[in-house]
């Protein structure tokens, strides 16, 4: 009896791995064909570029999901630091210096199905911040803040770079970085903002 039961129990934890890569595989092919219907100038370097980041990015929330005690739940912070140490090496391949923070509540977890979109929209905010922000060889940091008040959950991406141009919501029309950050948003029911004075700023918020 114990030996069916647990069989059972493997059984439909494989599905559910099945059905989680499929959905994810699914998900990626979604992104980079848009990605190359929209973006026709971009080259095939970054092209590579942006498919290493997305798949990066997913498995770094499997990889962060089994640091903590609850099922299929991903701890935000512990993504959050693995994230920005791997971008932070591959930005030294760039000859850019810019040095990644991370700000993150202890203890702030989302279950699979949110957090794989809010992993994808930290992923781009942040990326978008250190490829259009800073010029080669530039310095400057990029702080990724986590946190809860009551029952929302807060994402802010900042950056010292150099700002936001003032077409910015005409160029974003047309690229497919905010586009996918908006679905994704979209996805989660979250909001958006975002603001460029001293520093640029993106703030998501989301309910919990």
């Amino acid at each position: 009896m114990k030996l069916s039961s647990a069989l059972n129990e493997r059984n439909q934890l494989l599905n559910e791995i099945h059905d989680r890569v499929r959905t994810n595989l699914t998900m990626v092919l979604a992104v980079l064909e848009l990605q190359l219907k929209s973006d026709s100038n971009k080259t095939n370097e970054q092209i590579l570029r942006d498919s290493h980041s997305l798949i990066r990015s997913l498995t770094i929330v499997h990889e962060s999901m089994s640091q903590t005690k609850r099922a299929n739940h991903v701890d935000l912070k512990n993504y959050a630091i693995k994230l920005s140490n791997r971008i932070e090496q591959s930005l030294r391949k760039e000859q850019k210096n810019i040095t990644l923070k991370v700000h993150a509540d202890d203890g702030i977890d989302l279950d699979m199905d949110r957090a794989i979109p809010f992993a994808m929209i930290t992923n781009e905010l942040v990326m978008n911040a250190c490829i259009h922000g800073f010029k080669k060889g530039d310095k400057g940091h990029v702080v990724i803040e986590i946190f809860k008040s009551e029952d929302k959950l807060f994402l802010k991406v900042t950056d010292s770079g150099i700002g936001l141009p003032s077409n910015f919501e005409q160029k974003t029309a047309k690229g497919i970085g905010m586009r996918i950050i908006r679905a994704f948003a979209k996805q989660l029911n979250a909001t958006l903002d975002y603001s460029s004075d001293e520093a640029t700023s993106f703030k998501l918020q989301l309910s919990l």
